[in-house]
């Protein structure tokens, strides 16, 4: 639920000479002058926000393409876009959705910080041992049916869980009356924060020190402008039911860890670890994007600290 970052900018590059070999290769070059370097270039670097202005604008839409090309034309190139994504996609050896992922080295999918997300290529078969060749889902964050002109977009290739994308999100678009959180652009964490409502007051101090599971994980919205963002986002991938469901015993084990391993017996552990010479680095902070549940796990924490 951290924004997610692209480090790597030879990824831009890279994906450009990828796509540009596809385009003059497609259909035997059919289409390899009906879209110039600069348009390819400014389709594959579109940031989230310029997308969300077209999306919701036809006029600027259509002026991602020369002006020349009929209706048809432009209706052509964009189902060529989707057929390159889908050869994107697949591709397992060389520039793909394999070789990005790894690029773009996300662990913990974005929208539920929940499950981990796979980038295992395996390319050794035998009788005895099944190739294991896994990966994390693309999520065309606006949809690559209603806007092929975005489905190279990298900034609209959201890495994700089969959970969120396969099983919930599927072909259902965003609302369009609302403006989505793209984890490119923005990062959940900023805008709300999760905690733990007892069924019962007078649980309360046992729920707080992980010693209960008789309560709700709840979202608390920071922002006055961004918490109904937020709030449609956690509430279209289900996210705090799947917690609630899932997580309270994982959570509550976590806490009462916190809770034992107070700042005096760090204070003795680090004091003890120096005497070894290793580190002493016994911050508790997770980092959202490479652990499962971080947020959840922070926020909970602070609860603690903030009692």
């Amino acid at each position: 639920m951290d924004k997610i970052k692209i480090k790597d900018s030879s990824i831009f590059s890279t994906h450009f000479d990828y796509c540009k070999k596809q385009i003059f290769n497609y259909k035997k070059g059919k289409f390899k002058n009906k879209i110039s370097d600069e348009e390819l270039s400014r389709l594959i670097r579109l940031k989230p926000k310029k997308m969300e202005e077209r999306r919701k604008n036809e006029s600027k839409y259509n002026a991602l393409l020369s002006s020349e090309l009929d209706d048809a034309e432009r209706r052509e190139i964009e189902q060529m876009f989707r057929d390159i994504y889908k050869k994107f996609s697949g591709s397992k050896s060389g520039w793909g959705a394999y070789a990005f992922l790894e690029k773009l080295d996300i662990t913990v999918c974005p929208y539920c910080n929940e499950n981990y997300i796979y980038r295992i290529l395996n390319k050794k078969k035998s009788p005895e041992k099944p190739d294991i060749t896994i990966r994390a889902d693309l999520d065309h964050f606006y949809s690559k049916n209603k806007f092929g002109l975005f489905a190279l977009s990298l900034y609209n290739l959201v890495p994700s869980c089969k959970t969120c994308n396969s099983s919930i999100k599927g072909s259902v678009n965003f609302k369009e009356d609302i403006r989505a959180i793209n984890p490119y652009a923005e990062a959940m964490d900023e805008y709300v924060t999760f905690r733990r409502e007892p069924n019962n007051i007078d649980n309360a101090v046992d729920i707080l020190l992980g010693y209960s599971k008789e309560f709700e994980f709840k979202s608390e919205s920071k922002s006055i402008i961004d918490g109904d963002r937020a709030e449609y986002m956690l509430d279209f991938f289900g996210v705090i039911e799947r917690y609630n469901h899932q997580h309270k015993e994982y959570i509550q084990r976590q806490v009462r860890r916190e809770v034992h391993y107070n700042d005096e017996y760090k204070e003795k552990m680090k004091t003890y670890l120096e005497t070894l010479d290793l580190s002493t680095d016994l911050s508790e902070g997770l980092t959202i994007n490479d652990q499962s549940l971080g947020k959840l796990m922070n926020d909970c924490f602070k609860e603690i600290s903030d009692f």
